[in-house]
Parts: C-alpha cells; sequence; structure tokens
C-alpha cells in the first residue's frame, strides 16, 4: 500500500535511523505528533496482519486534541473500515491496528497484558516512569518490537535517565539512540519567529520548551553534574589500589555507601552499597566481604557517636571500631553545613578553571541518579531553600558529601580529629 509522507531532514533522520529505541527530546513545533503518527503508521504496514500498534498519549485530551484527528486524516485511504471513535482505533486494510491510548496513571492497567508490535509515548516526560518500566515495556517480551519516545522535556526525571542512556555506549543499551532537538531543529519554526520566541518569552521557559533543556525547571542541588562529563566506566579499579575511602551515612533504609578512589587532585567513585532494613553491622561486614584486602577510610554521618537505635547503648561508631576490620574513621564532631558540602562537591564537579575532578563509574546508580535528580525545596516561612528529602536520594547525597568535605574541603577545617596523612 502506498503511503506519502512529507518529513523535515532531521525529522528523516530520526524517522530513518536503525535504533529499536528512539528517545527524542524536542522543543514545541518540532513537529513531533505528525512524525510520531507517521512512524506508527508506518510500522503498523511493515508489520502486517495482526499486529497491535500503541500511540500512547499523556492523556485523552492530547488524544482527542491532536492525535485522534491526525491519525484519521493520514490512514484514510489505507483504512479498512470506518474507525472506531469510542475506542480509537484503526484498522488498516493489511489487518494491522493502531490504537491511541492515554497514559494517565488511572488508564495504566488498560495497556497492561497486551502483546505489542510497536508504540509511540508521546510527552512521555510528563507520564509517571512505571508507564515503560512495568506496563509498556512487558508487553513486547515476545514480539521485540521498535519504540518510539517523543516529548518536550520535564526536567531531570526517567526520560532523562533513558534520554542519557541512550547516547552513551554502555552494555545493553545498543539499540538505543537519544536526540536532543530545539524548535528551530524540526525544520518547521521560522527562524525570525524563533528569535522573536526568545527575546519575548523568559528565557527559563523559553529554555525548556524551545531549546529541550532539561536543566531549565529544575532546581537541582547540582547543577554542574552532566551525565556525559561525570560518568565514566574506564576509571580506575579496585584491584589498583590498596586503600579505599567510603562516605557512609546511617539509615535503617537504606543504609548506604559510596565507595571511591583518589587519583592525584580526582575522586573516582567505583562503587556504592545500599542495603534496605538493615543495620550498622551488616553494612561493616557487607564491606568487609566486598573489600577484604584493602585499608578502608571511613567518612561517617557524625551522628554515630550516639547510640544506635538497634543497637541499645552501642553507638554506630563502636559497632564500626569493633568489627575487627582495617577500618579508620574520619568525623567531626558535628556534621558540616549542608551547603558547605554542597558546595564541595559542586566544586568537584566543575572548579573555577572548569575543570571537572569528580567522576561516577556507571554502576553507581543510585548516586547517579541522585546528583541528576535531587532538588531544593523552598520553605513555605522564609527564603531558606532546603533539600527535598522526599524521594529518599538525600542518603547518597549525604555519603557523597561526607568524604569530598574530608578529602577535597573548601574552607579551612578547625578542628583537631583529622587523620593525619591520609592515604590516596
Amino acid at each position: 500500500m502506498k503511503f506519502d509522507i512529507n518529513l523535515s531532514p532531521k525529522q528523516s533522520e530520526i524517522f530513518a535511523h536503525p535504533a529499536r529505541h528512539k528517545v527524542v527530546v524536542c522543543g514545541r513545533r518540532f513537529g513531533k505528533s505528525y512524525l510520531a503518527i507517521v512512524w506508527i503508521i508506518y510500522q503498523a504496514l511493515k508489520a502486517g496482519n495482526g499486529t497491535v500498534h500503541y500511540y500512547i498519549a499523556r492523556d485523552w485530551g492530547q488524544v482527542r486534541r491532536v492525535a485522534w484527528i491526525l491519525l484519521k486524516q493520514l490512514t484514510k485511504p489505507i483504512q479498512a473500515r470506518k474507525p472506531s471513535e469510542s475506542e480509537f482505533k484503526i484498522v488498516l486494510k493489511n489487518g494491522a491496528v493502531i490504537q491511541l491510548m492515554s497514559g494517565h496513571r488511572d488508564n495504566m492497567d488498560s495497556i497492561r497484558g497486551v502483546t505489542l508490535h510497536s508504540a509511540v509515548l508521546d510527552e512521555c516526560a510528563f507520564c509517571v516512569s512505571d508507564l515503560w518500566d512495568e506496563i509498556v515495556s512487558p508487553c513486547f517480551l515476545t514480539t521485540s518490537g521498535p519504540v518510539l519516545f517523543i516529548t518536550t522535556p520535564k526536567g531531570h526525571n526517567w526520560v532523562k535517565e533513558l534520554y542519557d542512556n541512550a547516547i552513551t555506549d554502555k552494555p545493553g543499551w545498543d539499540d538505543w539512540h537519544g536526540w536532543r532537538l530545539s524548535s528551530l531543529d524540526g525544520g518547521l519554526f521560522p527562524a525570525s519567529e524563533y528569535e522573536k520566541k526568545r527575546l519575548t518569552t523568559n528565557p527559563v521557559k523559553f529554555a525548556q520548551e524551545y531549546e529541550a533543556s532539561f536543566d531549565a525547571v529544575q532546581n537541582r542541588v547540582y547543577s554542574l553534574f552532566d551525565y556525559v562529563d561525570h560518568v565514566r566506566s574506564n576509571l580506575a579499579s579496585v584491584s589498583d589500589t590498596n586503600t579505599l575511602h567510603i562516605g557512609l551515612d546511617f539509615n535503617r533504609t537504606p543504609m548506604t555507601a559510596v565507595v571511591g578512589i583518589k587519583a592525584g587532585q580526582q575522586f573516582h567513585v567505583v562503587d556504592e552499597i545500599s542495603l534496605e532494613n538493615s543495620s550498622t553491622r551488616e553494612m561493616a561486614d557487607e564491606i568487609r566481604l566486598k573489600y577484604p584486602n584493602h585499608v578502608i577510610y571511613i567518612y561517617p554521618d557524625s551522628s554515630g557517636k550516639a547510640e544506635s537505635a538497634v543497637a541499645g547503648d552501642t553507638t554506630n561508631f563502636t559497632i564500626l571500631k569493633e568489627a575487627k576490620y582495617n577500618y579508620h574513621l574520619v568525623v567531626d564532631d558535628s556534621n558540616p553545613k549542608v551547603i558547605d558540602r554542597i558546595n564541595e562537591v559542586q566544586n568537584m564537579l566543575s572548579d573555577s578553571e572548569g575543570n571537572a575532578r569528580l567522576f561516577v563509574h556507571p554502576r553507581c546508580t543510585n548516586l547517579i541518579k541522585t546528583l541528576d535528580n535531587l532538588q531544593f525545596k523552598q520553605s513555605k516561612h522564609s527564603n531558606v531553600k532546603r533539600v527535598d528529602k522526599q524521594n529518599d536520594l538525600d542518603h547518597m547525597h549525604d555519603c557523597l558529601g561526607y568524604v569530598i568535605h574530608q578529602l577535597y574541603p573548601m574552607r579551612e577545617q578547625m578542628t583537631n580529629w583529622r587523620v593525619k596523612g591520609v592515604a590516596a
């Protein structure tokens, strides 16, 4: 069957790219709905009789206003029968079915369990991550069909994580590819109008909606962290050193730690530990089992000098010291100020000369998520910003802050506890 399409050069590049999973983050008026509808029609024509193809929008409003009207127009010559207005479903002459669905949380169960041969997730950054991880992804277990994620950005959420992975060469992501494109890149937005928008629109809003910036709407704690710049797999290895530096946060669930290596003026985070429903003893045992032959410097939460909630009158510090392991505790009488720790980590991400000195291995997924997503929360009663602890991202943030504060301080430390000659 003949199917005429008219795509701009950048749209054509995305359309023709061989990747099975395509993550397209673009500005408004890029032409993403047209591209997405054209793409799924093509997939349905190629797959043929008995195949099912879902176009999943952010909500039913988007389905009705944009996608359904466009889909009916473009498939009119190749429809097998009148479209179903109640189900937003079209059967093509070759027997393939295209159906529009809402990705709103209230409708996700209606997608569950379907065998899909292709899918579009339109404006997916505005949907919850469960939509892909728990609902749509399992629909492809027996078909290995293609998926197009296409959206304007909404800060550093799950789509940002997909995009970051799609543009790297990490194992397991070979069949993914990512694009980040401005409204101008679509070829539909006149340059003169684009410039008018830039001059008359709030800069933050313009960056997000027209330049496809992930950072624009975020009140990010670690605004200098960039996945491409700071996540590397070719870091120093634990087998290359006999000394490890571990930041530790005392918390029953999760109890967390980041494991790093000093590499000159750089710090390489090569591992992380996160234990649910755990204890300080279990963390000490976990460190011993993972690194039995290393000298360990631990940079803990200063609250560890208090009694452990799960060990009676025994403190967390005592538990670590009694672990009969080569631990050296490096700790203040009280925790450094949160803002100081944040500034010190930021300085490691990019110092005054723009040099990055903090790098993270891809296996440290929880730390990466923290660096990418941790936000400030504005106080209702003052101008003070506090770290938002709602999503449990603050634990890895604390771990990293404790060790960076001791090894790479930005201000003179006025305490007498410091371990002399900390090994590299």
